[in-house]
């Protein structure tokens, strides 16, 4: 699915670009008229941010038009495809066709998609919308942590770039598994913005270490 998926993003290369910047989606979504459908929020990241996507040409109008109006933004580096935007629309109708055959197993553990809040078959489907749609990380994780206020986050990425989305969408104790520069992360990140003390982040992340173990 990964190859496939890289390959179909590799022929847009170059004709699309994301933008952070620092609203709420719904208000991205009031300002975004003017682009005729063409930019979209491609992540609503917390109750603050959000990431925009679109064609190159039009995400340098949207950065003109944020900073006229006081918004604080800036591009997503290393970034040359407009995930999530209708740009990514034959990207998902062909992803979907290449994984028709795809019979995915129900997972073990719990699963709950920032595509759609919820639980879904791993299907040809599924990937397809996960290309294509909008990431609810702010809706998926406010959910979470109702249904669980001790969950603890673990991003799985070279270098942390959600956890300051996840402390602004509410209370929990959160976890890089690497960080720039750095050989290995050993314990909680020492900056931890978690109104929760020692003690109940080191029961927590017990609890969530030993619900992983196999």
């Amino acid at each position: 699915m990964i190859c496939r998926r890289s390959a179909l993003m590799r022929e847009t290369a170059g004709s699309g670009a994301m933008v952070w910047a620092e609203l709420s989606a719904e208000r991205a979504d009031s300002l975004l008229g003017r682009y005729r459908g063409e930019v979209c929020v491609a992540a609503d990241n917390s109750p603050g941010t959000c990431v925009l996507a679109g064609p190159v040409e039009l995400m340098e109008i949207v950065a003109e038009d944020l900073e006229s109006l006081g918004i604080a933004h800036r591009p997503v580096k290393n970034v040359d495809v407009a995930s999530h935007s209708p740009l990514m629309d034959k990207v998902a109708k062909a992803l979907h066709e290449q994984l028709e055959t795809l019979r995915p197993h129900p997972p073990r553990i719990d699963f709950r998609s920032t595509v759609e809040y919820g639980r879904r078959d791993l299907d040809a489907r599924y990937w397809a919308d996960n290309v294509r749609r909008t990431v609810r990380l702010n809706d998926t994780v406010r959910r979470i942590l109702a249904d669980a206020p001790d969950t603890v986050v673990l991003e799985i990425s070279p270098h942390p770039v959600l956890l300051k989305a996840v402390h602004e969408i509410g209370a929990a104790v959160t976890v890089p598994s690497l960080m720039r520069e750095a050989r290995f992360v050993a314990g909680f990140p020492p900056a931890s913005e978690s109104p929760m003390d020692e003690k109940a982040k080191s029961s927590s992340a017990r609890s969530f270490l030993k619900r992983c173990m196999p």
